[in-house]
């Protein structure tokens, strides 16, 4: 007879898997200071290099373009957003060295050195970083939202400002770029917001499937949603989406050839797709690489730590290898990320 805790970490699964959807997250990008605003001159504030000590301040970078990031980590929440924030900007190194924009990268709040040296190392950040060891910066600047980006022009007035948003860089770009004359407003908004080029009769065809092959999963209809799914590949052989989500199916109505073939075309077609890296996780638990898949899974939580499915997806195999603890423990953390989307 099962015992009560086993019982338990059933249970906690079953609730998981029914209530786990995916889930934007979307935080406001407002200008983040309080004691100045977008065209005033950005309060004085001074900051420490975080490995040799060395004062670094606004005045002293007085007639260049700067951007400060200013990114904290002292709850779960901040960590997470500071690691994505600071991956972002990491693909725009190019873009900032051609303009001759510094980049100032700010832990504003006192965390430790380990965390710290953390969230650098998973953000992929290796330039240089300073602190606010008096946290007179933080409350000279006013601000209420974190991580924050602030881009300051030559005259030492703050251009523009933004808290943390999945967009929030693209935002920044778009604004660096207006600012200095290299694109004009409405450009940067159909950059951000490009416009629908008109489908074919067979992309339109296609969508349909898709869109259909989702409501019958919806009402629990798998097979005939596989077969949506591959009449929308016929008409539309590229769908990385179709591709990703046939894939899954097969993996979950146990074809696994059927499975792999499909989940490569996918990544193949996307190779940043979630959905189809999670399932190739799961096929290699299925062919019985458990130590594989459960690296893969890590590694994806660390891209994507507010995406509750993965951390589920990883219970479910600790679960399976008779890791009870760490199994609620996943679902636990999978609860409350799902939860913190929910109340956003």
């Amino acid at each position: 007879m099962p015992s009560k805790h086993s019982l338990f970490i059933v249970y906690a699964a079953v609730i998981l898997a029914a209530c786990i959807v995916l889930c934007d997250d979307c935080v406001a990008f407002s200008f983040p200071f309080r004691t100045f605003g977008e065209g005033d001159l950005v309060p004085a504030a001074e900051f420490v290099e975080y490995n040799n000590k060395q004062v670094q301040s606004f005045a002293g970078l007085k007639g260049k373009y700067v951007l400060a990031v200013f990114w904290g980590a002292d709850i779960q929440e901040k960590r997470e957003h500071s690691i994505l924030l600071l991956k972002q900007l990491n693909t725009l190194e190019s873009f900032f060295k051609d303009r001759n924009i510094t980049l100032l990268s700010v832990n504003i709040q006192g965390d430790v050195a380990e965390t710290i040296a953390d969230v650098l190392k998973q953000s992929g950040s290796s330039g240089k970083v300073y602190i606010d060891p008096s946290q007179q910066a933080y409350a000279s600047l006013g601000i209420y939202v974190m991580p924050a980006l602030l881009f300051i022009d030559k005259s030492g007035k703050a251009a523009a400002g933004f808290g943390y948003s999945r967009n929030s860089v693209a935002h920044l770009k778009g604004e660096i770029e207006i600012l200095l004359g290299e694109k004009t407003k409405a450009q940067v908004e159909e950059d951000l917001n490009p416009k629908v080029v008109e489908k074919s009769g067979d992309e339109k065809q296609a969508i349909h499937h898709l869109n259909f092959a989702f409501v019958l999963l919806k009402r629990g209809m798998t097979d005939q949603a596989i077969r949506e799914f591959e009449k929308a590949i016929e008409l539309e052989p590229n769908s990385a989406q179709a591709a990703a989500e046939v894939g899954c199916l097969y993996l979950e109505t146990g074809d696994l050839a059927k499975a792999e073939v499909s989940l490569a075309k996918g990544l193949a077609l996307a190779p940043d797709s979630l959905r189809a890296k999670m399932c190739s996780a799961q096929l290699e638990a299925r062919r019985g690489n458990m130590v594989r898949a459960l690296a893969s899974l890590e590694k994806l939580l660390i891209e994507n730590p507010n995406t509750p499915r993965i951390r589920y997806l990883i219970g479910r195999l600790l679960q399976e290898q008779g890791q009870s603890p760490k199994a609620l423990k996943y679902y636990r953390e999978a609860y409350e990320t799902l939860n913190k989307q929910i109340a956003e």
